[in-house]
């Protein structure tokens, strides 16, 4: 998943770690899922790797940071400072770029074994695992399928009832953080909580035969057709970057082999899978 190499930032820092640890900074060259087809070219290269060293002490003291935990933004600011380009804002990447840099900043620090307890779905017990998260399966992006335009986030799909065209993007980290503020703050008003799909297709299409007003979007979005709605997010759903948090574990009390999604908090970023 990643090739690892040595970091040489500034010198004082190389020669304080050499100094107090007789060692150079870890480093991985993270290859992009979305190979790096939807941004801005650099030099007229894509985006199609991030390089990230490993945790120290100061990321771990946001692990214990309660105001940062309870904003929600304690992952990915640990992954920010991690990342070795200061011009790269991992919350314009795409989730599936934003979780490859995710997963290779916790095995650059701690390795590939991550351990965590998840159900089995076949007993319905509780049991701990170790995943290998050397050994996740990345979906990159379609090599036959391109943006609407060279470098940017933005894809065509005709619904296939009313034959109406659709654009959309694919949602990037700020993205996901705006959603996750939407559903908070409908939770605490006491309203009831839109379904989720309906509110990720509010951040995601972007133009609807033409109709680009936001407040329009929105209005049409609610009455789309079922059979259309799913017809586009299963292509999205096609053509999305990521990796597969999912791996096939024997259950220990049953002995099934069982497929399970790989638990995620804030304790990823432990060693043991837990806060101390």
């Amino acid at each position: 998943m990643e090739e690892t190499k040595v970091f040489t930032p500034k010198k004082d820092i190389v020669a304080t770690v050499k100094e107090l640890f007789g060692t150079d900074i870890p480093v991985a060259t993270v290859p992009l899922p979305s190979r790096g087809v939807v941004y801005p070219q650099i030099e007229g290269n894509n985006l199609e790797s991030v390089d990230i060293r490993s945790m120290t002490s100061q990321e771990e003291n946001m692990l214990h940071s309660r105001a940062m935990i309870k904003s929600g933004k304690a992952i990915s600011t640990i992954i920010q400072a991690c990342v070795i380009s200061k011009d790269i804002n991992i919350n314009n990447l795409l989730l599936g770029d934003k979780n490859a840099l995710m997963i290779a900043t916790r095995v650059a620090s701690y390795g590939k074994d991550y351990e965590a307890s998840a159900i089995c779905s076949e007993c319905e017990k509780k049991s701990s695992y170790i995943f290998n998260l050397n050994n996740l399966q990345i979906k990159r992006f379609p090599e036959d399928m391109m943006p609407l335009e060279a470098n940017t986030n933005l894809f065509s799909f005709i619904l296939p009832i009313s034959k109406k065209e659709i654009q959309f993007k694919l949602l990037t980290g700020k993205d996901q953080e705006e959603i996750d503020t939407t559903k908070e703050r409908l939770l605490k008003s006491g309203k009831l909580v839109e379904d989720p799909i309906t509110i990720r297709l509010k951040h995601q299409i972007l133009n609807i035969a033409g109709i680009t007003d936001r407040s329009k979007i929105g209005k049409t979005i609610d009455y789309m057709p079922a059979a259309e709605s799913i017809a586009l997010r299963d292509f999205i759903a096609m053509i999305e970057p990521d990796v597969e948090m999912k791996q096939f574990q024997e259950c220990p009390k049953c002995h099934e082999q069982i497929e399970i999604t790989i638990p995620f908090d804030i304790t990823f970023f432990w060693p043991s899978g837990r806060i101390d």
